[in-house]
């Protein structure tokens, strides 16, 4: 990950290497012991998603150690 303030779903999927609807999945999950895990986000003024970096960050790390 780089030093970006925020994600677009594709480029968040693309930063964790996952699929974008693993993405979309994981903003609508509220069950943290499923997968995909809870993912927060905000809208912006035309309706798209934008995934705080320090929350995907947190997203990544809460998943189980291979």
């Amino acid at each position: 990950m780089s030093d970006r303030v925020a994600y677009s779903v594709e480029s968040a999927a693309e930063a964790v290497e996952v699929s974008k609807a693993s993405i979309y999945k994981a903003l609508v999950a509220t069950d943290p012991n499923a997968w995909p895990p809870p993912l927060a986000a905000k809208r912006d003024g035309r309706g798209r998603y934008r995934i705080a970096a320090d929350e995907l960050r947190r997203w990544f790390d809460s998943w189980k150690d291979a």
